[in-house]
Formats: structure tokens, sequence, C-alpha cells
């Protein structure tokens, strides 16, 4: 099976793609499979977004509306494309292929995670970007990377940023479920020893919310007591990303979360101990 797809042919190269076919043959079984020799060969929408003009989400939608031709011809997504092709979008030749990167940040509190500053955003993440920035602030202007994800402007902690569309599909697409782990300093005056096994165990069965929305998390445990009265350090996993999830979830069983602070994604941990820090 090819890199891109069967269409059978590709647009790299123009009409000569070097996609080659290998035949293998066993006592059980022949099959034909697709050999693509050559390196720099990439789906057309991972690099328009490469050339750095564009987010990964941005070449897919110029792509998919066939704004994007190469050598002439108008190219789809998965079509695969080379650097010696001729790439224009909306007619303009693009830059060269920037490098692919990937930048693991501590984001700190009051940090909009967002790269969208333009048409997409509210009023609010606007105002917020202009006074306190965000984590494209954080990181080295060239080459341009997105974040994959995102993180509460109130939460800290872990968030990837890259501009490999690849990544940042394997690290938010709710069908690889990428585990993320947080911890929670919780408090309740009503609960001020904690959230017991059972409310625990409900945060994993699913809390029905006011708009009968169902959030669940796939494990949380206690960790210890919090500095302060009626404080509680949790550890909570996700497998989804919904707005404000963890704050949701422990609202729901009466409690209040201080301060959220991401630790771990998928296998992806520090060392970023303090905010701010940053390693690629």
């Amino acid at each position: 099976v090819p890199a891109c797809d069967r269409r059978g042919s590709s647009r790299a190269g123009g009409r000569g793609a070097s996609l080659s076919m290998e035949e293998t043959s066993s006592k059980d079984f022949t099959s034909v499979r697709f050999v693509d020799y050559r390196r720099d060969v990439l789906p057309v929408e991972k690099h328009v977004a490469l050339s750095g003009l564009y987010t990964y989400k941005e070449a897919w939608k110029v792509a998919s509306e066939g704004h994007v031709r190469v050598n002439g011809e108008q190219a789809r997504c998965g079509d695969l494309v080379s650097e010696s092709d001729e790439v224009l979008v909306h007619g303009r030749r693009l830059p060269p292929r920037q490098k692919i990167v990937s930048y693991l940040l501590n984001k700190p509190r009051k940090v909009l995670s967002s790269c969208t500053i333009g048409g997409n955003a509210t009023k609010g993440e606007l105002s917020k970007a202009e006074e306190f920035g965000t984590v494209i602030d954080l990181v080295p202007s060239n080459p341009r990377v997105s974040p994959a994800g995102r993180l509460d402007f109130d939460s800290e902690g872990l968030i990837v940023l890259t501009n490999d569309g690849s990544l940042i599909k394997l690290l938010t697409s709710p069908q690889y479920q990428m585990p993320k782990t947080y911890l929670a300093l919780v408090r309740s005056f009503k609960y001020p020893e904690g959230p017991s096994d059972e409310q625990l165990a409900s945060l994993v069965k699913g809390i029905a919310l006011q708009n009968k929305d169902v959030l669940s998390c796939a494990s949380a445990r206690r960790i210890e007591h919090g500095a302060e009265d009626n404080t509680h350090w949790m550890e909570v996993i996700l497998t989804e990303g919904k707005n404000r999830e963890v704050r949701k979830l422990f609202k729901g069983i009466g409690f209040t979360v201080l301060r959220l602070i991401r630790t771990r994604i998928g296998s992806i941990a520090g060392p970023c101990e303090q905010e701010g820090n940053l390693r690629e």
C-alpha cells in the first residue's frame, strides 16, 4: 500500500512519479506492494504546511477546497509532491520547505494556548492575547509551529508545539485517545477530607452535566493533602480533550479546582520543571 493512498499514481514529479511495484510471494500468498523510493515525497497538505505560510489545518483546508496546483494540475489532499515540484496556492508559488520541529513547553498560567489571533479568535481571546501573550511568543518564530491541542488560560503544564501535522493529529484526534495526565489541587468545604472512593469512581463512570453532556476520565486518584486546609492533590488521566473537562468533572462532585497542571502527554514528560521552560 502506498504511503498516501491507493489512487494508483502520484502527482509528485509530474506524470512520471517514482512509484514502483514489487511482487512478493510465499507458499501462502502472493501480494503486490507499492514502494516510493524518494524520501523527499510528502502529502500535498503537509508540504503546504511546511512552507511556513499555513498551519496544518489551513493547509488541509486550501488543499481540500481545490486551491492547490502541482505542476499545473489541481491537487487533492493525500496527493504526493516532492521538493522539486512546482506547488502553487491561490496562484502563488510556495517557498522551500522548512524543517520539521517539535517543542515541549511548560506553559505558565495566564498565557493563551492558541496561535489564532486573527479572524477566528473571540474578543476574550484577543484581549487576553494582547495583555498576556500566547504560547507562540514563548517558542522560536522560525519555523512556524502550532500548538497540538490546548490548555485552559488558567491551567499550566506541558503542551507540544510543532509544524508536523501528523504529530498534531496523533496527539489531538479522538480516534487515538492519547492519554493526558493532570495534577489538580481541589478544595471543598462540604467534603474537607477530600473526594471519597465513591466520588472518584463516579468520575470514571461519568458525570452528567446540566446540559445533559456526560464527562468522564480514564482514572482518578488521591496523591496527597495540599498545603492549605481542605485542599487535596489529585491525579486525573483523560483520553479526550473537551473544554475545561477536569474542572467540570470535579465541580460535578462538589469540588473546586484551584490549580491544574498537565504533567504528561502519552509517554511525553519533562524535564520542563519551571514555567516557561522549553526543549526541542
